[in-house]
């Protein structure tokens, strides 16, 4: 179906016309052989296809109609799903259960300059960041307030 120079590849090949239907052609189905059906009726929008199916003058030929949109329709939901996986985000990686975030809360307070300096200073001299002692003097003032209620 694809040609070299792709400015022709949407242009249908010559195929009797039963009637037009808002502008489109509808292929004449008896006037075309059996063997080039599906070729012609992929060149249609849906719509149109199933107008093709009424230009079959037996019930043989409507119902092998019927059965070449059917198969249409399932190579068009093939070439869909392929798509699909072609363009579908990697996996999410497997992450181990020791670098999976817990269930922790979180407590935030604001302290004045002279403040965090004192913090500051206190941590260096305990080796730690000022962040994780005042988590630690948090803690343990809790747990001294508990303790005498």
């Amino acid at each position: 179906m694809d040609s070299e120079d792709d400015i022709y590849d949407d242009i249908p090949p010559p195929f009797p016309v039963a009637y037009r239907h808002e502008g489109q052609p509808v292929p004449d189905l008896d006037a075309i052989p059996f063997s080039e059906w599906k070729a012609v009726l992929a060149w249609c929008d849906p719509w149109i296809r199933t107008r093709a199916v009424g230009t079959t003058t037996s019930h043989e030929d409507t119902v092998s109609a019927q059965w070449a949109l059917h198969e249409l329709s399932l190579d068009a939901h093939r070439r869909r799903e392929e798509a699909l996986a072609r363009s579908a985000p990697p996996p999410a990686p497997i992450v181990p259960p020791h670098a999976m975030r817990h269930d922790r809360r979180q407590v935030n307070f604001r302290v004045s300059h002279e403040e965090f300096d004192l913090i500051d200073r206190a941590a260096r001299a305990y080796g730690v960041s000022a962040p994780r002692l005042a988590r630690m003097l948090t803690i343990r003032g809790v747990r001294r307030a508990l303790e005498g209620a």
